[in-house]
């Protein structure tokens, strides 16, 4: 896979995103001041499929949590349904509400 085909999946990841929540952030630095609701997410390790000795697929998967002041908020549960995506277990630090999900684009 070519790396600006990779970028421009991430890109359409990206587009998803925001249409669940407005504050979306790939990688940010710590100098950024996270608004919240959001959605922060990297690619994370990638896992290749092989045959005859040659990689036969990859899958590009990202680690993603969303971070909401709001214990009832739905998106939880939007986000949860998307495709080839698995919901991790939640926890809470400094008042907020932190679900974290693996998502393979």
């Amino acid at each position: 896979m070519a790396t600006n085909q990779v970028q421009q999946r991430r890109l359409e990841l990206d587009a998803i995103l925001r249409s669940y929540c407005p504050n979306v952030y790939y990688q940010p630095p710590e100098s950024i001041k996270l608004k919240y609701p959001c959605i922060i997410y990297a690619m994370d390790a990638l896992s290749p499929q092989y045959a005859d000795n040659q990689t036969y697929l990859l899958h590009i998967p990202y680690g993603m949590r969303y971070i909401t002041r709001d214990a009832d908020d739905e998106t939880v549960f939007k986000l949860a349904i998307l495709p080839k995506c698995k919901h991790g277990k939640p926890y809470g630090k400094d008042n907020l509400y932190h679900h974290p999900y693996t998502i393979y684009y």
